[in-house]
């Protein structure tokens, strides 16, 4: 890591044979590995067939890309999702989702990130569901975040859709207790299944 001694710490990845240095950012627990579109223009253009484009109408395109190679110090993983996200800015992070698959440990001292792996980092599937949502605990509702570009448009859907329903299960009169539940216990068993119904 930088010796400098202050800030954000960065390590060097090299992703596909493009070397660029990655902020540690333990707060991102939405992707493993994120960065800004701009930054990767040419693994863009030289991975069009493992890159799916999520975004809305009129809006810049956000991306999913399955990356070859990804080289950090002496770990190397295989065919591992790299997100391109316009909202990060200039930044680019590894996030918690990478970070849970190892003990990790920072010696400040010496400006050292040593990772211990604690299971194995089994490559990637390009595979997601046509729209990402989020929750919105404040209105007891969850919307429409992203989606995949071709989805959306073909479909009309616009940012900030609110889901009422999903499967037999009405959400629009949860109590806070009741919508915490939902989005924390029973919208993560309802993600692993292969399809559902949304209203």
């Amino acid at each position: 890591m930088p010796s400098k001694g202050w800030g954000t710490e960065a390590v060097e990845v090299s992703i596909d044979g493009i070397a660029t240095k990655f902020e540690i950012d333990t707060g991102n627990g939405r992707s493993k590995i994120v960065a800004h579109p701009s930054q990767f223009k040419r693994l863009l253009k030289i991975n069009k067939k493992s890159t799916v484009p999520y975004g809305f109408a009129k809006a810049p395109a956000d991306y999913r890309i399955l990356t070859k190679k990804i080289e950090m110090g002496n770990l190397e993983l295989l065919g591992q999702e790299l997100d391109l996200l316009n909202d990060v800015g200039q930044h680019q992070l590894l996030g918690n989702r990478f970070f849970e698959n190892f003990l990790v440990t920072l010696d400040w001292k010496n400006h050292f990130l040593y990772l211990e792996e604690k299971r194995a980092i089994a490559p990637n599937e390009l595979i997601d569901f046509e729209l990402r949502f989020a929750p919105d605990f404040q209105n007891h509702n969850i919307t429409v975040l992203n989606g995949v570009k071709a989805f959306v448009k073909k479909n009309k859907i616009e940012k900030g859709a609110v889901l009422i329903k999903v499967n037999d299960t009405d959400l629009s009169e949860f109590s806070d207790e009741e919508f915490c539940h939902f989005w924390n216990t029973n919208w993560k068993e309802i993600l692993k299944n292969d399809r559902y119904l949304l209203n």
